[in-house]
């Protein structure tokens, strides 16, 4: 018999994902952005904060690789929600045929627009 308390693993499953490798990445950016960026750290911690964290642990978790890493998914799930629209994706192409009707949209708005 079943306990009421038993956990269905393959539904759990679907909550969990492995950490991904992380990967080093350089850029430079104009000195004006490294201190907006350096406000949104200072931003989001007094949120974290508020939010119930510590300080210590806001400052100790919410850094500038935070920041931007975070704002780099969100940019990057707003160019794909955008882009794949056009051809009905819900993301990034998967394959070669999705990236071949993506450029096949562009390509036939552009030349609409040129009109």
């Amino acid at each position: 018999m079943r306990s009421a308390f038993a956990v269905d693993w393959d539904s759990v499953s679907n909550y969990f994902e492995l950490p991904e490798k992380r990967v080093a990445l350089s850029a430079r950016v104009p000195e004006s952005l490294k201190g907006q960026l350096s406000a949104i750290v200072r931003l989001w911690r007094i949120r974290a904060v508020a939010r119930g964290m510590t300080t210590q642990e806001a400052e100790g978790s919410i850094d500038m690789t935070y920041v931007i890493e975070r704002l780099l998914k969100v940019g990057v799930e707003g160019v794909w929600a955008q882009e794949g629209a056009a051809i009905g994706l819900t993301g990034m192409p998967s394959d070669d045929a999705e990236w071949g009707a993506l450029e096949r949209s562009i390509l036939k708005d552009a030349a609409k627009r040129s009109k």
